[in-house]
C-alpha cells in the first residue's frame, strides 16, 4: 500500500525530497506537480496522477513514465485504453 502526500498542499521541492525520505508516496494533480515529484526524486511508482481534468497529453506521460492514474470516469478509461493500445501498438 502506498501512503501519498498531496503536491498542491504545499508544492515545494525540498518538502516532496524529506517526505519522499520518510517512505511516503506523492500523489500530484497536474503536469507540473509531476514534474516537480520527479524532480525531488520520486520514482514513478511512488507517483499517482490524481486530476478531474486529465489532458491526453497529461495522460500519456504519466502512462509512458509508468506512474499509476487514477481514472475519474468511464470516458477517462476509454482514453487510458486508447493511449496503452497506441503505446504498445509503437513499441
Amino acid at each position: 500500500m502506498l501512503h501519498a502526500f498531496v503536491a498542491k498542499a504545499n508544492p515545494l521541492v525540498p518538502l516532496f525530497k524529506e517526505l519522499r525520505g520518510l517512505g511516503m508516496g506523492c500523489e500530484a494533480a497536474s503536469a507540473g506537480e509531476l514534474a516537480q515529484a520527479l524532480a525531488a526524486g520520486f520514482a514513478p511508482e511512488q507517483i499517482v496522477f490524481d486530476s478531474p481534468a486529465k489532458t491526453r497529453a497529461e495522460l500519456r506521460q504519466a502512462l509512458e513514465l509508468g506512474v499509476a492514474v487514477n481514472a475519474d470516469n468511464f470516458q477517462e478509461l476509454d482514453r487510458i485504453g486508447d493511449l496503452l493500445a497506441t503505446c504498445s501498438s509503437t513499441s
